[in-house]
Order: structure tokens, then sequence, then C-alpha cells
């Protein structure tokens, strides 16, 4: 778990556009091939994930005339759930006031026993945060990340981001799948 959270860690402000793509497909490979999500009794699989990451450095703003952030403002620490509109992203660290910051958004899981894929960001969140939680104790279950073992998994070519491909200038190939896994592409 260590050396997963350094990595989201790794990510910082300073980090620039080639850093940061060489620096993500590493972690989609390493994060998909060892790591799972423990919903209750269940395990699931990560087949699909998005980045998402903006800073100084970097330009994240829609192409065309809108100049809205592609990736959502965000105060967090590295390995946080932030949900959003459009899912749930595991948190690199964030700072709205200092202008960073960014995560990964889940789009695809599959269930590590019945192997029923769940596709889209939204089902996924619905499906693993499917169970009532007791919201007055601060020990109420939550989906947590959990190491598996290494899958062995084949990873499809990076592609651009699903639907942030028609607006992003320079078509960051962030968007990350695994061979032969019923994902979004």
């Amino acid at each position: 778990m260590k050396e997963l959270k350094l990595m989201l860690e790794s990510v910082t402000r300073q980090t620039t556009k080639e850093e940061i793509d060489a620096r993500f497909p590493i972690i989609a490979r390493y994060i998909m091939d060892n790591y799972g999500i423990k919903s209750g009794d269940r395990l699931y699989l990560l087949n699909e994930i998005e980045f998402y990451y903006y800073n100084p450095l970097y330009d994240d703003l829609r192409a065309g005339s809108s100049k809205s952030l592609i990736t959502y403002k965000r105060n967090a620490a590295a390995g946080c759930w932030f949900f959003h509109d459009y899912g749930v992203d595991l948190t690199f660290n964030s700072s709205s006031a200092e202008g960073f910051g960014g995560g990964i958004l889940i789009r695809s899981v599959e269930d590590s026993i019945t192997h029923a894929a769940t596709v889209g960001p939204v089902k996924c969140v619905n499906e693993i945060w499917d169970d009532a939680v007791d919201a007055f104790s601060p020990t109420a279950p939550n989906p947590f990340v959990v190491r598996i073992g290494e899958r062995g998994i084949t990873l499809n070519e990076p592609d651009t981001r699903v639907t942030v491909d028609k607006v992003d200038r320079y078509k960051s190939r962030w968007n990350f799948t695994v061979c032969g896994k019923k994902t979004s592409r």
C-alpha cells in the first residue's frame, strides 16, 4: 500500500506535462495489476481507469470557446475518494487554492468472484457504494483499496479520455484499459 500511496503523492504541483505523460502509464499498470476495491464482502478489480490533472505547468482548459477546466477542482490528500457528478476519483494531492490537483476516475470494474462487469463511472459508484452505512458511526464501512497480488494483466494501448477527447487540445492519452475485459471502449 505504501508504494501506491507514494506513486499518488509523486504527482505534485511541480510535475510537468512530460513527466505526467511518462508517469501515468506506470501508475495505471501498477494499480490495475496489483490492487482492487473491497466493498463489504466483495472485491472489485479495476478494468478501466482514467487520469485527470491540472496544475500551473499544464493547461487543462477545454479547447474551443469554453475556458473551464477539464478536471474538477478539489482539496484532498493523495489516496482519498473524491465524488463528483460523473463518478469517483482516487485522488492525488490537490489544492484548489494553490491551483493543482486531480485523480484517477474509476470507469470500469469487475466482481472478482462472478466476473460481472460494471461499466461507466456512475454505475461503478452505484455498484461499489451499494450498501447503506450507519451515518452516525465514525467507523462506518467504506470501500477501500486493497492489495490483491499480481493479476498478470496486459493493458491495451493508452487512449484519449472517453468524453474529454473532444475538448482536450492535447488529446491526452490518459485512459487505460485491461486487454480482453469489458470497458467503455
